[in-house]
């Protein structure tokens, strides 16, 4: 019998087209849902959707539940699944859905894959998990100190990957400008991008993202900014991509202990050298001096952000040429998808393993 796999996301999308916008977190799970069905897993995925949008093609099924549902439903459709099948599929859950399934989890062979630090502190010790995915080694570490120390064959540390079939080629002919590409949030550093941008006023910056800071008026967004940044809003991803490619620099001032942002990974596929802050588990995924910079925090507040040190990357950065390659090949060797699916299905024959060694 083939392996089969529940995943469980809310996956919150903002549709515009045909094209679907995610955050880090619901694109992993997007695309771990569309690389096991190439894979010939029978693989349901199931997220908030208000519309109720269902559909099934070849190995793999979308579940559309709406929000005020969701507990109810995932509930009785796992109950339901369990009644129905010899061999229950494994569940991999989005640590921020666990307080949905703790009857559940009881008979469930389930991977509880954290993103988040605040998926830590509210599910740090589910006994009913039978393995953990971790982002980066400093979201393992940060679970560790919270009292509860793991054996190393009950967790993997699996970063974040692209599909370097959508990226498409990298593009090392780069114009003058500077990309942010994000949520417009404090702990992103949207702020600090603008101060930065303040600092170099004869150089283009573009900021693509959205988010409450602001609120959702188009023109008080654009008013926020300096007179050198333009607000591209909310864009689909190709486009994302386009501007990517074009970019001579994306900036990355989190100051949040943020995990593994998926930024850094597309702008180095795209052939963009990144400049970013030393925070949390950012240098596991961008070689400092080769692929683009690292800045040191002194902590994480606005007041004693780096201003001039980004300043003097981003400079460097727009008279260079070979940082952008040597970030798509970093990309290539280790963070695409081809190579992640594998990390994700030897996790799941390790499960089963386990799950036939207690039986």
């Amino acid at each position: 019998m083939s392996e089969s796999v529940i995943i469980v996301h809310k996956l919150t999308t903002i549709e515009l087209g045909k094209n679907k916008i995610f955050g880090g977190a619901e694109k992993i799970s997007w695309q771990l849902f569309t690389n096991l069905a190439k894979k010939g897993i029978n693989v349901n995925l199931i997220a908030h959707n208000e519309k109720r949008e269902t559909w099934s093609e070849e190995s793999k099924t979308f579940i559309g539940i709406p929000k005020f549902r969701y507990s109810d439903e995932i509930s009785n459709f796992l109950v339901k699944k369990a009644q129905s099948t010899q061999k229950l599929p494994i569940l991999h859950l989005g640590a921020n859905n666990m307080p949905y399934f703790y009857p559940q989890l009881w008979y469930y062979p389930t991977v509880c894959h954290f993103h988040e630090q605040a998926n830590l502190l509210h599910m740090g010790n589910g006994n009913n998990i039978s393995y953990r995915i971790f982002c980066s080694r400093f979201n393992k570490n940060t679970w560790s100190g919270y009292g509860t120390e793991l054996k190393e064959e009950d967790y993997s540390i699996v970063h974040s990957f692209v599909d370097l079939d959508e990226i498409g080629e990298p593009n090392y002919s780069k114009e003058p400008i500077i990309l942010y590409v994000g949520a417009i949030a404090l702990e992103k550093g949207t702020f600090e991008y603008l101060r930065i941008a303040n600092k170099m006023p004869n150089i283009k910056f573009y900021l693509i993202g959205s988010g409450c800071l602001w609120g959702r008026d188009d023109q008080n967004i654009q008013n926020r900014c300096p007179p050198n940044v333009q607000w591209l809003g909310l864009l689909p991803q190709k486009q994302v991509f386009e501007w990517m490619k074009k970019a001579s620099v994306v900036v990355v001032p989190s100051h949040c202990n943020d995990n593994c942002p998926i930024v850094v990974l597309e702008a180095q596929a795209c052939g963009t050298p990144v400049v970013a802050s030393k925070d949390g588990g950012i240098p596991e995924i961008l070689v400092d001096g080769e692929t683009g910079f690292l800045v040191d925090l002194p902590d994480l507040s606005v007041e004693n952000f780096p201003i001039e040190d980004f300043k003097k990357k981003i400079e460097y950065l727009l008279n260079e040429n070979e940082m952008g390659k040597k970030g798509r090949k970093f990309v290539e060797e280790k963070f695409t998808w081809e190579k992640g699916i594998e990390k994700y299905l030897d996790i799941y024959k390790k499960m089963r393993q386990k799950q036939n060694e207690k039986s």
